[in-house]
């Protein structure tokens, strides 16, 4: 197994949501707010609202992968996760989100991030790190979400492939993703690959040279042409 180390658990984010008119996001908008819903198992589908800039704070630390609190008003707060995030297609604002309300003492199944750490000493042994999936789907209690899986390759070489069956998760987590799947693979680069099959080559026709340098001449003896081997 491949030990990341101690992974960073994920925190939990507050996130204040007012009530809205169902039927008309688009007064939201105006007013700096982005439409959301907020359903689950056991509540009723809320129409709701949140801050923009609070909303985009919360993605760039990393809320999308993450519980959040929600808290409507006065009611008390509900943890949730963000289910989907409808983005516009020219200006890349936030259009709509979905938030799914969850309960602590249930698994769920979360995206998690693989960082991976090390690729400095792989640099050195004049390999790169190609990494395939960025994202590990796990099952776990909310509490045990980690906030990210780390990858440690430093101790790789090249020509090794690291599967999600190597990697060594927090107690808790369980990959939903097939053990075989690969998460990064460890790469000569593609320049480097010619470069030095020239230099083998140079090497080999410099030997062939120095031998036939080297070995005597026989008076009297030829090679018959290729036409007299066919003859």
């Amino acid at each position: 197994m491949l030990n990341g180390g101690d992974e960073p658990m994920a925190a939990e984010w507050n996130l204040a949501a007012s009530q809205r008119e169902p039927g008309h996001p688009g007064r939201a908008r105006g007013s700096g707010l982005v439409p959301a819903v907020l359903y689950g198992r056991g509540i009723d589908a809320q129409a709701l609202a949140v801050d923009r800039h609070a909303l985009l704070g919360l993605l760039h630390r990393g809320g999308a992968h993450h519980v959040i609190r929600i808290k409507v008003g006065s009611a008390r707060e509900r943890p949730a996760m963000i289910k989907e995030i409808q983005w516009h297609p020219v200006d890349g604002s936030i259009v709509h989100v979905d938030f799914h309300a969850i309960s602590l003492n249930e698994a769920i199944h979360a995206d998690v991030p693989l960082r991976v750490s090390g690729e400095a000493e792989v640099a050195k042994k004049g390999a790169l790190v190609e990494q395939e999936r960025h994202e590990l789907r796990v099952s776990c209690l909310p509490g045990d979400l980690p906030e990210a899986i780390v990858v440690q390759v430093a101790e790789l070489s090249p020509g090794d492939v690291v599967t999600v069956g190597d990697l060594t998760l927090p107690k808790g987590v369980r990959a939903l993703d097939g053990a075989g799947d690969i998460v990064l693979t460890v790469a000569v680069p593609r320049a480097a690959e010619p470069a030095a099959e020239a230099e083998a080559a140079a090497q080999g026709e410099g030997g062939a040279a120095g031998s036939a340098a080297t070995e005597p001449e026989v008076v009297g003896r030829r090679t018959r042409p290729e036409a007299e081997h066919q003859a």
